[in-house]
């Protein structure tokens, strides 16, 4: 991994001692954390598979495999990265116990945005750590993850997908304000060191899973995924690995962050893959892709649909569309030099 200042946020040994912490595939461990997460599978040789489209078996490749994710805990590689965020902001408070004027002791109240699964993840997590939660959430969503939050105890507030960062901000500063005997965090759904270390840690298994690995295509939101698995596999793995990052067509954030070398926000967003469409790249993960990603290609809409029908038919696999655009970037033909 090259130099640069995104270096400083994931190391090898940040790496290991996520692992550590999260406890992931430790069954021995004698104390068990709160959240159990799991080392999920990799499903390999997709390409010799019965029914598998000609689109793929075209393309003559060695190995091709599926790291599912959608094995995780609550389904989503998101209950990693905040079960790494909860873990240090209480560890923080309990390391300072005995210090009554620390603000680190205060009752802990989280903040975030999200379209899904990280407000999914989150107000889950808080339930399960005894932790006050608010998420600001796009007014488009579906009714039923606005429930599935505030059946895990989370306050939801509904507003424009382009205003939540804008409204999480004000809400944030106004309860610090108002309610100083609380300690109100801005919980970051994807640019956040933390959240960075705990995607690292599906990098690790990937290199232990597919030694031979050679190249690995993630799909994109806001960058966090993509800056901790890439990092894990440009620090651990001791030959070259090629990352190709995937966003939607009519939200490329990232895509357009590399041209102009700097994190954009987008004026706007046209795509329903609601997991990809985030209004702007992390500035942090940027900072980290610039030197960790190879590429980044762009998908349809349509080409994300027909990768869902072909993993459900084909395969069995119940995914998300975020979690299908990097499979459809090979059906679709976006990485040309692998066809």
């Amino acid at each position: 991994m090259a130099s640069g200042a995104g270096q400083q946020w994931v190391t090898r040994e940040s790496i290991e001692r996520t692992m550590a912490a999260l406890a992931i595939g430790d069954e021995e461990r004698a104390e068990r954390p709160v959240i159990e997460l799991q080392k999920t599978p990799c499903l390999s040789h997709v390409e010799r598979g019965v029914g598998c489209p000609q689109q793929i078996t075209d393309l003559h490749l060695s190995n091709l495999s599926f790291k599912l994710e959608n094995f995780q805990t609550l389904g989503c590689f998101k209950t990693r990265g905040v079960v790494c965020q909860l873990d240090s902001w209480i560890n923080e408070a309990s390391v300072d116990e005995k210090d009554e004027n620390n603000k680190n002791n205060l009752p802990l109240h989280l903040v975030t945005m999200s379209g899904g699964n990280y407000g999914r993840s989150l107000a889950f997590a808080c339930q399960k750590y005894k932790v006050g939660c608010t998420v600001f959430m796009p007014s488009t969503v579906p009714v039923d993850r606005v429930t599935t939050l505030q059946s895990y105890g989370a306050n939801v507030i509904l507003k424009d997908r382009l205003q939540l960062q804008k409204e999480a901000d004000h809400f944030v500063s106004s309860r610090q304000q108002d309610l100083p005997l609380e300690r109100t965090i801005f919980a970051h759904p994807f640019d956040d060191p933390l959240l960075f270390n705990g995607y690292a840690t599906i990098g690790k298994e990937i290199l232990e899973q597919s030694p031979n690995v050679e190249v690995v295509i993630i799909s994109v939101g806001g960058g966090g995924l993509i800056a901790g698995v890439s990092s894990a596999l440009k620090i651990l793995s001791d030959r070259p690995i090629r990352v190709i990052g995937v966003e939607p067509s009519g939200a490329p954030s990232l895509h357009q962050s590399l041209l102009e070398g700097h994190a954009v926000h987008l004026s706007q967003i046209d795509t329903k893959i609601n997991g990809l469409a985030p209004p702007y790249t992390g500035e942090k993960a940027y900072e980290i892709c610039k030197e960790t990603v190879d590429e980044v290609v762009l998908v349809d809409d349509e080409d994300v649909k027909k990768a869902l029908k072909i993993l459900f038919n084909v395969h069995k696999l119940v995914v998300e569309s975020s979690g299908a655009a990097s499979f459809a970037a090979l059906l679709a033909h976006k990485i040309p030099d692998l066809q």
